[in-house]
């Protein structure tokens, strides 16, 4: 409750800006209340191109119980608040009633790839070619609540990345132009520090563990 009196705190001062995105959710309302219409799909934030600017990815429903599905949508991040829809030309509009999605590199080529989670439907990994030859860094933290930084870019460690999705595995940062960059760890009790790794599109980067 807290949270939320800051948040309507700060709201109040007219400090925000509010910048409109090219997404409607369809979560399938209707007047029976379809229970799926009560979990709209939780937002996926990485980095699909490697060039250090976090996108966005969100799943989206369709009409219930069988309807038209609403196409997902993935916004690349060009800076400066500013995003451009590449749903079309990625491909990943999706076909299902999707309420979530789990990034990761599950092949270990330094792209981030995605598993969608969809309602009554079978999982599938949707594999990223983005091939942009823009360099990476895997950072592998065990203890959840840690905290990378790499350069500018901030990473938590968090097993839950959005409703009915998890993730594990190392924390991924593009370095667009592979210039080598500091990396700090901030975990509970313990600070450290990394020294400088990275790593390239070709698969060679490396993995700190701490």
């Amino acid at each position: 409750m807290k949270y939320f009196a800051a948040l309507l705190a700060l709201a109040a001062t007219g400090s925000w800006t509010i910048h409109r995105l090219p997404f409607l959710l369809a979560n399938g309302e209707t007047a029976r209340k379809y229970l799926p219409s009560t979990t709209p799909g939780g937002i996926a934030v990485f980095d699909y191109d490697g060039d250090g600017k976090l996108d966005l990815y969100f799943p989206n429903g369709g009409a219930l119980p069988n309807g038209k599905k609403a196409p997902n949508r993935l916004l690349r991040n060009l800076g400066g608040m500013k995003f451009e829809d590449v749903t079309a030309r990625t491909g990943v509009g999706g076909k299902d009633f999707d309420i979530g999605a789990a990034v990761g590199d599950f092949d270990n080529d330094g792209r981030l790839d995605m598993v969608p989670t969809a309602l009554n439907a079978e999982a599938r990994i949707l594999r990223n070619p983005c091939d942009t030859g823009r360099s990476w860094l895997k950072v592998d933290v065990r203890r959840p609540g840690a905290r990378v930084r790499v350069g500018n870019q901030w990473r938590q460690m968090t097993t839950a990345v959005g409703y009915g999705s998890s993730y594990a595995g190392p924390l991924h940062f593009g370095l667009g132009s592979g210039v080598l960059q500091k990396c700090w760890a901030t975990r509970p009790r313990r600070v450290g520090k990394c020294e400088s790794w990275w790593g390239n599109s070709a698969g060679s980067g490396s993995e700190p563990q701490l």
